[in-house]
């Protein structure tokens, strides 16, 4: 089929037509295709219909339509990564490589990256390839719940059952991320899966809750429990050298909390440490059942591990996203020949930005 032949009709096709001229400053490669679309278009809109009705051919229009669509979809996302992404990271990616495959001491600059906070490490040893202002504090967000996970560890074991009261659940804050817990009895790792997996912040509280209470050994409402534990984890957070961080909330949902680049490398290695949590960080989706009998699927905030995603990475261990207030922090864990590195990006302006740097990290660094 001939493209005078495609039959357009005018408000379409000048919707059509305003979005391949806002288009063609940004995409010099489609300006010829594009010019052979408008024409073809105008002509189209112009012809006088036909007496005789022919039928219409319905999957060679979508076809086209669809080609053009992937075009402009690559063209936007071509922009978008010379924005976000600038020449002097893709020389920090050679760099880094030229670290892995030489296995020479790292010497790379990074004082042309701006505010940009990120750590590249491997994981069974102390040697930091990279890392940029991780000196800065930066709130944890969701990045909490690695502190909540392996510090509640130290007071309640795995299999143990628990019950999660409406007063745990009633302190989930408007907005924030939730695994739909319902009153009732859930085992500690139940939980554990609840608040690393779809980062559900109610999950993080009741197992806050129970912690606190095993600590005063006394029944609480689950607010004061919450408070118990909080003081006693700030306690062993300082106890283990975690002098730049404090929480106040085991959720993370408090701008007002602060941790490092150096305690999230501590608390991070500390949870691939423990079978448990190790196993929990890489889970994609886990299926529970809810005291009500009913059956839900909780899914990884952690794209790289989740197959049914496009940034699936099949390298790639764990571990944990958190955003809060424009904050966009992820941490992971890859596999590169036989050994095991982290990478953390701290600050990110967007998720898109978080995801697309760590996605460019690791294609130059993951091979």
């Amino acid at each position: 089929m001939t493209l005078d032949r495609f039959r357009i009709q005018r408000g379409a096709f000048q919707t059509f037509e305003r979005a391949l001229l806002d288009f063609r400053k940004f995409c010099p490669a489609v300006r010829t295709a594009s010019d052979a679309i408008l024409n073809a278009g105008g002509d189209c809109v112009k012809e006088k219909p036909r007496k005789r009705r022919r039928r219409r051919r319905i999957f060679p229009r979508l076809l086209f339509l669809g080609l053009i669509g992937l075009l402009l979809f690559s063209g936007v996302r071509f922009v978008l990564y010379r924005q976000v992404l600038s020449p002097p990271l893709a020389r920090l990616w050679v760099q880094v490589e030229d670290c892995f495959s030489s296995g020479a001491p790292p010497v790379i600059d990074t004082t042309q990256f701006a505010e940009r906070t990120f750590l590249i490490s491997g994981l069974d040893s102390n040697e930091v390839l990279a890392q940029n202002h991780t000196d800065i504090p930066v709130v944890p967000a969701s990045l909490s719940k690695l502190f909540t996970a392996v510090y509640s560890l130290e007071l309640l074991s795995p299999e143990e059952d628990l019950w999660v009261d409406e007063d745990a659940l009633r302190m989930l804050k408007q907005g924030g991320s939730n695994a739909g817990l319902l009153p009732g009895t859930y085992t500690t790792e139940e939980l554990i899966y609840g608040m690393l997996v779809p980062s559900g912040n109610d999950a993080a509280y009741a197992l806050a809750a129970a912690a606190g209470r095993r600590l005063a050994q006394k029944e609480m409402s689950s607010p004061e429990a919450v408070a118990v534990y909080v003081e006693w984890m700030n306690m062993r957070l300082t106890e283990d050298g975690c002098e730049g961080t404090v929480i106040t909330d085991p959720s993370g949902d408090a701008p007002q909390d602060r941790t490092t680049a150096a305690d999230l490398l501590f608390v991070t290695k500390r949870v691939l440490a423990d079978p448990l949590l190790a196993k929990v960080v890489q889970t994609g989706a886990r299926t529970v059942r809810l005291p009500n009998e009913e059956k839900i699927t909780w899914y990884n905030t952690n794209l790289f591990v989740r197959d049914d995603e496009r940034y699936y990475h099949p390298r790639v261990r764990g571990v944990k996203t958190g955003s809060l207030e424009g904050a966009c922090h992820l941490i992971l864990c890859f596999e590169r020949k036989e050994d095991d590195y982290l990478l953390f990006l701290l600050n990110e302006p967007s998720p898109a930005d978080r995801m697309m740097f760590a996605q460019e990290m690791l294609d130059a660094v993951g091979k």
